[in-house]
């Protein structure tokens, strides 16, 4: 596979790098390879093969809401609740937004020079912050992993393998080392177009948002840091779920009989026709031409076009079937 030998260059290349062994320019050359063929790879996503391999994620959504419209949650700080609310958009009509990589720092530029199109980015001004959702199981029924919210609908969301996640966090740790050089540059154009988990624990981590002051007195706010119920958490357990999101197989799907595989999201850019919003049956006229009975659901991409139907265990299911 393309990707996989891509991927295994780019490994070795920036495991050099880390070394201060690699020429920066010439790691760059084989993370943009990665990348590339990581967006090829992407582009031929389907439910099924996401489902089956255990990399589907689902958020219940809130829908009906414009592009530009907000909500807002309570934000707490190392002291508890701070009275404050940050401004939030996560509904359906905001995730175009979550994927233009311009409104996180990066926009188009030229593949030879990625700092080209940096700008500062709009995620605190914009809402635009992590959301969380649900790893699916590839061995439960897709109603069994939705929770029944009211006026939500299900968001399906993949992400990239494990080992393209090691690989991004890698990345980053060597563009820490020198915000000024290529690679540093690089990661930040491509961290802005690749979805992918931030923190994951096999229960509900009852997330919240922490509120934290930078230098200049402006207000930051981080998703998952703090809990719903107003407390910061604690660091090692921060780093714990930070190492479960690179090793979701495993330490996010457990397997446990009253898990709930929760994950925080950073929705970005995708090469394919994900996300998609899901409508479960019994769906009829006018929503469709043709009935769909309990059991499946119909995908609708973003921007209306249809996405496909799947059954309660991820398979696609062809239209005729319920035609007629």
């Amino acid at each position: 596979m393309p990707l996989e030998a891509d991927r295994k260059k780019a490994v070795e290349q920036i495991l050099l790098a880390r070394d201060k062994a690699g020429d920066p320019i010439e790691v760059v050359r084989f993370l943009k390879a990665w990348f590339e063929s990581l967006k090829a790879w992407e582009a031929q996503e389907t439910f099924e093969r996401a489902f089956s391999e255990n990399r589907m994620c689902v958020r219940m959504a809130p829908p009906d809401m414009k592009r530009g419209a907000s909500q807002s949650k309570a934000t707490h700080n190392a002291e508890g609740p701070t009275g404050k609310n940050v401004m939030i958009r996560y509904h359906l009509g905001s995730v175009a937004d979550h994927q233009n990589p311009e409104n996180f720092g990066a926009g188009e530029a030229d593949l030879a020079n990625f700092a080209a199109g940096a700008t500062a980015s709009r995620k605190n001004e914009l809402g635009l912050h992590d959301v969380s959702a649900v790893l699916m199981s590839a061995g439960k029924t897709i109603t069994e992993q939705l929770f029944n919210k009211e006026n939500r609908q299900p968001l399906f969301i993949p992400i990239p393998h494990e080992e393209d996640l090691q690989l991004l966090y890698q990345i980053e740790q060597v563009a820490k080392a020198d915000r000024s050089g290529p690679i540093h540059d690089f990661y930040v154009w491509a961290r802005a177009r690749i979805t992918r988990i931030k923190y994951g624990d096999e229960a509900d981590m009852t997330t919240g948002f922490l509120e934290t002051t930078d230098a200049d007195g402006g207000s930051h706010y981080r998703y998952g840091d703090a809990t719903e119920g107003g407390k910061t958490v604690d660091s090692a357990l921060l780093n714990q779920r930070r190492r479960n999101a690179l090793e979701y197989r495993s330490k996010v799907l457990t397997g446990k009989p009253v898990d709930n595989n929760e994950v925080t999201l950073k929705i970005r850019q995708h090469a394919g026709i994900f996300p998609l919003a899901g409508a479960p049956g019994p769906l009829g006229p006018p929503a469709l031409d043709f009935k769909l009975p309990k059991g499946y659901f119909y995908l609708a991409r973003l921007d209306g076009k249809p996405g496909g139907i799947v059954n309660e265990a991820g398979k696609l299911v062809p239209v005729h079937t319920f035609l007629g």
